[in-house]
């Protein structure tokens, strides 16, 4: 046990080399301003994204540009086939926190959990849509749809694959659910692939208003499903 002599002493030194409560407060009123813009942070949390997520996704458009150069009727089959893999890419890198048991530490940051939540989904969303806009001009040269037409034909099966994971991580946060998101992506991919060749009638302008109602429905539904994620995180702050 320290002596009490020994006590003393140290309590005085601390009281002699405590500055001025003046001092102290002209000191943290001259530190300079952190603040940072939205884009700024934007920027920070995508530094963030691991890069095999970044090069997996940069990469889909490998298989696309070789199917472009030598199978020209096979090239819509191949995006079909891969949208969804771009969906469930995003989603599994956006619910990492709860994959990896890291909800604690990034509520302890300087950020709020639901803005990092937010910040990483706007990254993530840019990056696909940068993709889909790439696989859109491949496919409006190679075939002969509208970009209206084409636009839909892409977005649909992104959108399924998208609404779908983020449905079921929010319902079911728990490490395992990202493999449920990879058998929906597959079953989105083959699915979409089937109706290509089995049933290309669908692809006919005809049928055009009804890709655009299921469209809609699913836009909708993705706003609902990104609204309730950003609020579940609130959810778990308190919860924690």
């Amino acid at each position: 046990m320290m002596d009490r002599e020994l006590k003393k002493r140290i309590k005085k030194i601390f009281e002699e080399e405590k500055p001025p409560q003046r001092e102290k407060i002209q000191f943290l009123n001259n530190l300079p301003a952190s603040e940072l813009s939205m884009g700024q942070f934007i920027m920070i949390q995508a530094g963030y994204l691991r890069r095999w997520v970044i090069v997996s996704t940069i990469l889909s458009a490998v298989p696309v540009l070789l199917v472009a150069n030598f199978m020209k009727q096979n090239i819509l089959w191949m995006i079909f086939a891969l949208i969804p893999l771009l969906a469930v890419l995003a989603v599994a890198e956006n619910n990492r926190s709860i994959q990896y048991g890291m909800i604690e530490f990034e509520m302890s940051t300087r950020f709020s959990l639901k803005s990092v939540v937010l910040a990483r989904m706007i990254v993530l969303g840019i990056m696909d849509f940068v993709m889909i806009f790439f696989f859109l001009l491949i496919c409006k040269k190679e075939k002969d749809f509208s970009l209206f037409q084409t636009s839909c034909y892409l977005l649909v099966p992104y959108l399924l694959t998208a609404t779908g994971s983020l449905w079921i991580v929010r319902h079911f946060p728990n490490k395992d659910a990202i493999y449920s998101c990879m058998v929906l992506a597959v079953l989105v991919s083959s699915l979409s692939s089937s109706l290509y060749f089995r049933a290309d009638f669908l692809y006919e302008f005809s049928y055009i208003k009804w890709w655009v109602i299921v469209l809609i429905f699913l836009m909708i539904k993705a706003g609902y499903e990104i609204y309730y994620t950003i609020k579940q995180t609130e959810e778990c702050i308190w919860s924690l």
